[in-house]
């Protein structure tokens, strides 16, 4: 779709500043984006939602499956050569893409990915100490820390102060 409307040196393009300003809105929009947002939203809510081929889905009459370029007269109107079926343009062609996609179910080619559980895990944080066990005086809320010049022991608390707390005091 986004293809260069230049043309030759023999046959020039027509309206090639239109065409490049569309091609900078169809870049622009990042449809691969959206559909990895689609995508993400059907999975969290249990629905389906798979990939179909789109090639001329609007030049592919729903009722009879006739493709045939002058099917599509104008931008918005639809016209089967073949049945005569008349429809808006954006409407059959939407009915033939979920046609394409029930036959894409029903073939044996399509999986349905399971759902991937992810757990974080804590790690186990191992303290190795030099004094037994029975010997440290330590609670959930303080313990006792020496420093290096002093032997004096100071009491520490373990608990987080935020300026909430400190107030308090």
């Amino acid at each position: 779709m986004t293809g260069s409307a230049k043309g030759t040196v023999a046959e020039p393009g027509k309206n090639v500043g239109q065409k490049a300003g569309l091609n900078r809105s169809i870049l622009e929009s990042a449809w691969g984006a959206v559909k990895t947002y689609s995508q993400y939203k059907a999975r969290r809510k249990g629905k389906l939602c798979i990939d179909v081929p789109p090639h001329h889905s609007s030049q592919e009459c729903a009722a009879c499956g006739h493709t045939h370029p002058d099917n599509r007269l104008t931008q918005a109107e639809f016209v089967c050569q073949r049945c005569g079926n008349i429809d808006n343009a954006d409407y059959n062609a939407g009915k033939v893409l979920a046609k394409r996609g029930i036959a894409l179910l029903l073939s044996e080619s399509f999986e349905i990915k399971k759902k991937k559980r992810v757990a974080i895990r804590k790690s186990k944080v191992s303290v190795e100490c030099a004094e037994p066990i029975a010997e440290m005086r330590s609670s959930l809320v303080e313990t006792l820390v020496s420093r290096q010049d002093s032997d004096v022991p100071t009491q520490r608390s373990l608990k987080r102060e935020t300026p909430a707390t400190s107030r308090r005091r």
